[in-house]
């Protein structure tokens, strides 16, 4: 008799938050501004100018302590501009903001006229004043040249205190969720967000994901601010929004079982041993492309990804004698639109549909002709609304709506 099995599980965050810059999802730029005697100076015009941002620059004015705080910033190589009458103008340049930090960046104006201008290029500080969060921040380069199954669960392989219970090498368990630990915690705590919006299922599991929808993906291991609730691993996936040029990115991998060795030797084999769990063949295609849909106005990203892995299960045969094979492929389909509706007010939306499909699960020892199962999923999929809105520098504003859909069920094999 058939067995069916269906998970439905739903995770879904409405948040209206009215808080300092420090606590967002995103980064911030903030400093001081002083004269060349240690003068404080108000009302300093500060620009930061970067192509991460939709509107292209974003303004911010020093206060009666000279103090200015740029909130809602995204990851991105920024230019910040100084300028009071009477004061020469400064440029600071090669600067580089992480999702999830604050850049504090402080100068001090000479007395000029408006002609002038210094330009001082350098790195920017890498050290955090403004909170106690450890962060470790992947970005897109190293999430491509780190040789995992670019999956969520394999990227916090390299994070520092991360634990997970069977690591992945090369993408050969890239297609399970295995638990993430963080310095022994339950993998219960552990916190899965996109944009700064929960995104775990209600039994705190992590969802699939395409992974060219990620910007950076932001690890957090302490120091967490009061809006998470756990103290497990928390992880903050920063989306990609597109851009004013249209841009493709794309990643493509194949692994074939005649690259892998094997240690399948006669010793193993007098012992009964007849076959190892290996791997036939892994593969992952995942084209990407954004650009604008109306310049400086609404930008789009959308991304298809086809990836799974066909892994042969030592000890366990078909009647027939060959090796059973544990098979499976994912196809995800996603589309990410956002619009700068005024200056100060930024909205996006987000669906990424997947389907799964795995034929024959089964373990070593176990015999797929009586034990075997298929598993298929009607509906995986992560949808997300939200609204920013920066109504002075000292306020940032954010109401969203995020849920994660997991409808999947099992039967056994067609004839068992």
């Amino acid at each position: 008799m058939d067995k069916r099995w269906v998970l439905i599980s739903v995770a879904m965050f409405v948040g209206l938050t009215f808080l300092p810059a420090g606590v967002s999802a995103q980064g911030s730029i903030g400093g001081q501004v002083l004269d060349t005697t240690g003068g404080v100076l108000p009302g300093v015009t500060v620009v930061a100018s970067s192509p991460a941002l939709i509107e292209g620059s974003r303004v911010g004015i020093t206060d009666g302590q000279g103090v200015y705080l740029i909130p809602g910033l995204r990851p991105g190589d920024y230019t910040l501009e100084f300028e009071l009458v009477g004061f020469t103008r400064l440029v600071r340049d090669g600067l580089s903001l992480a999702g999830n930090t604050a850049l504090t960046i402080s100068v001090a104006l000479g007395v000029g006229t408006l002609e002038e201008t210094v330009t001082v290029t350098g790195e920017a500080p890498i050290v955090d004043v403004q909170s106690t969060q450890r962060v470790q921040v992947l970005t897109q380069e190293v999430l491509e040249a780190v040789p995992t199954g670019r999956s969520l669960w394999a990227m916090s392989q390299s994070v520092v205190g991360a634990v997970s219970n069977y690591p992945d090498a090369g993408g050969t368990q890239g297609m399970h969720y295995p638990n993430i630990s963080l310095r022994g915690a339950n993998p219960g705590h552990n916190s899965i967000e996109i944009d700064g919006m929960v995104a775990s299922t209600v039994d705190n599991g992590p969802q699939y994901f395409n992974s060219q929808l990620i910007e950076e993906a932001v690890y957090e291991t302490s120091g967490f601010s009061a809006e998470t609730s756990s103290g497990g691993l928390r992880v903050n996936m920063i989306p990609k929004d597109g851009g004013n040029t249209f841009d493709f990115s794309g990643f493509a991998a194949y692994a074939d079982g005649a690259w892998q060795g094997n240690n399948l030797n006669s010793t193993l084999k007098g012992k009964g041993m007849k076959s190892i769990t290996s791997v036939n063949k892994i593969w992952d295609f995942n084209p990407g492309l954004g650009g604008p849909v109306i310049r400086d106005k609404l930008w789009f990203f959308t991304s298809y990804r086809h990836w799974g892995m066909y892994r042969p299960i030592g000890g366990s045969f078909y009647d027939d004698g060959s090796q059973s094979v544990d098979d499976n492929r994912i196809q995800s389909g996603l589309v990410r639109l956002t619009m700068q509706v005024t200056e100060n007010v930024k909205a996006s939306i987000y669906y990424d549909r997947m389907d799964k499909f795995r034929s024959n699960d089964t373990a070593s020892g176990i015999d797929p002709e009586t034990a075997g199962r298929q598993w298929k999923s009607p509906n995986y999929s992560t949808q997300q609304a939200k609204i920013t809105a920066t109504p002075s520098n000292r306020v940032l504003f954010e109401v969203g709506f995020n849920a994660v859909f997991q409808h999947w069920w099992a039967t056994m094999k067609p004839g068992l």
